[in-house]
């Protein structure tokens, strides 16, 4: 079935497939800055697991974040947010990751069915 006799002229039709073009690439971007937090997520994690592996170190608490500390040289190690520790937040981060790539494939997907190129960035 064509698409054409939805839209009225081919500046209609131009003007729909950009739109797909830029919902696409909306969602690719999404996608990067999700995955970045994601990412922060688990260096944070490797960080604190790694340092406190060794025997000179201790805590400095706050409402925003730990920070491990190594009380010799009075420096800090490593600072972890508190977010990082929070089961919600992290469900929360996977899912929208999970349903951005969703989108994404979907939008990949129409736009592959109208012969549009998704290997490469618009």
């Amino acid at each position: 079935m064509s698409t054409e006799r939805y839209f009225v002229t081919d500046e209609q039709l131009k003007a729909k497939k950009w739109d797909m073009v830029e919902e696409r690439n909306t969602l690719k971007s999404r996608l990067v800055l999700l995955e970045s937090e994601l990412k922060k997520f688990a260096i944070s994690w490797m960080g604190l697991g790694n340092t406190c592996s060794s025997s000179s170190w201790s805590f400095e608490i706050d409402k925003i974040e730990l920070q491990v500390v190594n009380p010799s040289q009075s420096c800090t190690i490593l600072t972890v947010p508190w977010a990082h520790f929070d089961a919600e937040t992290i469900k929360r981060l996977l899912g929208d990751i999970q349903q951005t790539k969703d989108a994404l494939a979907e939008a990949e997907k129409g736009l592959h069915a109208l012969g549009i190129s998704t290997t490469q960035e618009f």
